[in-house]
């Protein structure tokens, strides 16, 4: 129909862009982590964390922390960062305001992360995009998972528990069943789960290599 054209002719035409965030940009960092606040209210106590992300991001080594724009108003954001040692990315938040969902701003926003991966990489070839959700067991949950594989997710095979806090900050919440999903870069098989399983909690986290959850998802002698 000639409505029908039109949106897809709006869809095609959509600009969409990113604003690199950082404490050297006050403004668009109190933009970012006020939408934080709206989306993960239960995640204030991280507050702190991302301010120290977005000091380090400077350098553009490590961390990232992203507005997503779409004809230059605010969609969303991302905080994501770049693991050197384990060469993959590791997602810690993403999230839309509620007018911007259901525009196909995801899967576009997502390959600009994964385009910065690869650079970032050069010249190797980075695994890909790790990153949590909640464990399916409600239909909450197993909407958010169909929207993750739906982007091209691998759910991991893995009986994943998700550290409470990061870097052994006070008032962590408890640990607690999750999920890990793989955006994959290279061809997906079992055999880069545990440097995946290594690179989330040994760099992600900051757990020690003999750590209990590491030995138990690798098989290791407890």
């Amino acid at each position: 129909t000639g409505q029908d054209r039109i949106l897809m002719q709006t869809v095609q035409t959509m600009q969409r862009t990113i604003q690199a965030v950082t404490d050297q940009t006050p403004e668009a960092l109190e933009t970012l982590l006020e939408m934080f606040c709206v989306i993960f209210p239960e995640d204030v106590r991280y507050l702190p964390h991302l301010r120290e992300c977005a000091r380090q991001a400077r350098t553009g080594a490590r961390y990232r922390l992203w507005l997503f724009l779409a004809d230059g108003k605010l969609a969303g954001f991302r905080v994501f960062s770049y693991l050197d040692r384990f060469n993959f990315g590791l997602s810690a938040y993403v999230g839309f305001l509620p007018e911007a969902r259901g525009q196909g701003h995801a899967r576009h926003f997502q390959q600009m992360v994964l385009d910065d991966l690869i650079r970032a990489a050069a010249p190797r070839r980075p695994i890909g995009l790790v990153g949590e959700m909640p464990r399916p067991f409600d239909e909450e949950s197993r909407v958010r998972a169909a929207i993750f594989q739906h982007l091209g997710a691998h759910l991991l095979p893995l009986d994943y528990i998700e550290p409470g806090g990061l870097y052994g900050m006070p008032n962590a919440a408890e640990d607690k069943p999750a999920t890990l999903y793989l955006i994959p870069l290279v061809e997906y098989n079992d055999g880069l789960l545990p440097n995946i399983v290594r690179g989330v909690y040994e760099d992600g986290y900051r757990m020690p290599p003999d750590h209990a959850y590491i030995r138990r998802l690798l098989h290791e002698d407890l």
